[in-house]
C-alpha cells in the first residue's frame, strides 16, 4: 500500500475505486491538478470527479476514497450514453 502522499497519479489509470462502504465508483480515466476522474457502468456509463484529497489508501490494483455510496452521488458529473 503507498501512502496517499506519496502517489504516483501519473500511474493510476484504469485502476478500480471504491468508497469506504464497498461502493464501486469505476475505473479511473482520468487524473486533474485536485480530481479524479472515474466511469462507472457498461449500458448506462456514470462519471465521477473526486477531490484527491478524499484518498484514504491506494494498492497495486484499487484505491480507495473516503465517502458512502450517499456522497458519491453528488459528484457524478454525468451519465455517459453511446
Amino acid at each position: 500500500m503507498a501512502h496517499k502522499d506519496s502517489i504516483d497519479w501519473k500511474n493510476v489509470i484504469r485502476k478500480e475505486t471504491r468508497g469506504i462502504d464497498d461502493t464501486g465508483l469505476g475505473d479511473v480515466q482520468d487524473v486533474l491538478r485536485d480530481k479524479v476522474i472515474t466511469q462507472s457502468g457498461v449500458v448506462g456509463k456514470v462519471a465521477y470527479a473526486i477531490q484527491r484529497i478524499l484518498t484514504e489508501k491506494i494498492d497495486c490494483y484499487n484505491i480507495l476514497f473516503r465517502m458512502t455510496k450517499e456522497e458519491s452521488e453528488s459528484l457524478q458529473c454525468r451519465e455517459i450514453k453511446k
